[in-house]
Formats: structure tokens, C-alpha cells, sequence
């Protein structure tokens, strides 16, 4: 049966580019972005779902069903170990030892990736998360303010990804795109001997002709072959020149806090001195950006509590 790669990262964090990378060993079949297991497991989840049929329901009835297997709901996870495996062993070739799964969602339920694929790898690629969030901007609202858009991946998905890389029982790789970018050589061949796979020549110039055909392939623009050189690195700093950003990024870093960002492998003090100062950019826009995405993240919160009454993860 084919072994999988899961791929974790925030969005816009470079994982296209390492999932290419990786993609030029012909021991590693891919496909843009499955989303294959987030409904699966979510099917077992009390809450962060709203459904026409009533999901809290479901959940309960599938629990109830769960109670007459042998294995109760450790028959559902070997199941659903055995349905996902088929179906990336039907979307690689033929000889594929590993199937490459990136899905950047993923990292909402990394902890049930790790209970029901307890002989998967987890790759987690970390970056600045001002990076992150600045690509955010860029690639989905060409450099206006979307990040409420991606509060589950900021908030609840770093607070499940940090923890479970620490994990010392799993098969478990941890590495920045920013180690990747500037010595792509070394990074690369440590992954590969993670993956226990000899590191294929050439790969830095092959890795633009993996074709990620789909709506979330990422294709480079005007099929353009990605070179790492072009990976920006420093190109984050001009999107908090705004006061108001400027605040949500205080207030991220804070959230996340020392420890964890060490974890990652940055320093909060240089993530804060690097932020413009005193640059105004466009407050009023953002103004209006920001308060509109808080009152579509609060709506979205109130409805996904109001659809699962009285119900805790």
C-alpha cells in the first residue's frame, strides 16, 4: 500500500514550491490540493461545521454507529486509512512509493492525521508568519486586507501544528522556507534521507516542470518555470506599512508568543523591528477592510455556535 506525505504548512508559506520539489522523485506522486480528508474527519466533529442536513446530528448518529463496530471508532479510522490510500495509490503511477498530500487546511486536523496514518510522514514547513500572512494579501487581494478570511489557518491551525511537530513518536521533518531558499541543497537532501530516498540530481532545475494541473495548482503565471532565486525572502515588510496592520501584527506575534515562534525558529524582537515605522500606507482602507472582515469572522463564529448548540471539540 502506498505511504503518505503529508505536507503541513500556513498558506502561501512555500509549500507549492517544496511540494514540486519534492514531486521530480519519481518515488513521489502528487496532485495540487486533495481536501480529500478534511469532510471525513470533520464528519466526526461536533463542531466548525454548518450543514443543511444538521451536522451536530450526524455526528451523533455516526457515534451511535460507531458503538456496534468491533473496534468502535477505531474501525472508522482504519477505514478511512484504507479508502484514502486506495484512492492516492489510483491517482500516482504505477512504482510510487509515496503519495504527496498538500492541503494547507490540514492543519486543523494534523492530530487526527496522526491517530489514523500512524505510519504516514508529516513534513511541516514553517515560515515568517508576516510572510505568510503578507503573501495572503498579495496573491488573493492584490495587497489589501483578507486576513479574516484565514483566521483558522493563522489561529487555530498554528496552535494544533506547533505542538504536534514536537511530537517524538512520529515520523516527524521540520524545516523554513527561508533555510530552503538560501541553501536549497542541504535542506533538500536532509528531507529526501527523512524520506529514505536518494536525493535525485538536478532537481533545482526540473522541479518547474511538475504540472500541479487543477483550480489549486498554483501554476506559475504565464507558465513561467519557478526558479528558487525568485523566492522572495525580505518582500513582506512593505505590506504592514499601514498603522492599523502594523497593530495586527504586534498583536499576532504576541499571541503566538516567544516560545512557540523559538519553536519555529524566529525571534519576536527581530520580527518587530523589521516592521516599517512610521509609514501610514492607506489607514482608511484598511480601516474599512479590517472592521469588514471582523464582522464577517464574528457572523461566521455566531452561526457555526448557533448550528451546534451546547457542543465542545
Amino acid at each position: 500500500m502506498i505511504r503518505p506525505i503529508f505536507l503541513l504548512s500556513l498558506p502561501r508559506s512555500g509549500s507549492t514550491l517544496l511540494q514540486r520539489l519534492l514531486a521530480t522523485h519519481p518515488d513521489i506522486g502528487t496532485t495540487s490540493e486533495p481536501w480529500l480528508l478534511l469532510p471525513l474527519v470533520y464528519a466526526l466533529r461536533r463542531s466548525g461545521v454548518y450543514a443543511e442536513y444538521g451536522h451536530h446530528h450526524a455526528v451523533a448518529a455516526i457515534n451511535e454507529f460507531a458503538a456496534h463496530l468491533p473496534h468502535g471508532k477505531a474501525d472508522i479510522d482504519t477505514a478511512l486509512r484504507a479508502l484514502a490510500c486506495r484512492l492516492y495509490e489510483q491517482a500516482t503511477a504505477e512504482g510510487n512509493r509515496y503519495f504527496l498530500d498538500k492541503t494547507p487546511r490540514y492543519s486543523l486536523i494534523v492530530k487526527d492525521l496522526m491517530r489514523i496514518f500512524p505510519d504516514a510522514h508529516f513534513v511541516f514547513l514553517w515560515r515568517n508568519p508576516l510572510a505568510a500572512a503578507a503573501s495572503m494579501m498579495q496573491t488573493w487581494r492584490w495587497g489589501r486586507w483578507n486576513l479574516d478570511g484565514f483566521y483558522p489557518d493563522l489561529y487555530t491551525g498554528m496552535a494544533a501544528m506547533i505542538p504536534a511537530s514536537k511530537r517524538r513518536d512520529r515520523a516527524i521533518h521540520c524545516l523554513r522556507y527561508e533555510d530552503l531558499v538560501r541553501n536549497p541543497h542541504s535542506e533538500l537532501e536532509r528531507l529526501f534521507r527523512f524520506l529514505d530516498l536518494t536525493y535525485p540530481p538536478g532537481i533545482t532545475e526540473q522541479f518547474g516542470q511538475v504540472d500541479l494541473a487543477g483550480r489549486y495548482g498554483d501554476q506559475p503565471a504565464g507558465g513561467n518555470r519557478e526558479r528558487l532565486r525568485r523566492a522572495s525572502v525580505d518582500g513582506w515588510i512593505e505590506s504592514f506599512s499601514s498603522p492599523l496592520r502594523r497593530r495586527w501584527a504586534r498583536r499576532y506575534l504576541a499571541w503566538l508568543g516567544d516560545e512557540r515562534l523559538e519553536q519555529l525558529g524566529y525571534r519576536r524582537e527581530e520580527l518587530l523591528q523589521r516592521l516599517p515605522r512610521r509609514r501610514w500606507g492607506r489607514p482608511y482602507r484598511d480601516l474599512v477592510d479590517i472592521s469588514q472582515g471582523e464582522l464577517r469572522q464574528a457572523l461566521r463564529r455566531r452561526i457555526l455556535r448557533r448550528h451546534a448548540p451546547g457542543e465542545k471539540e
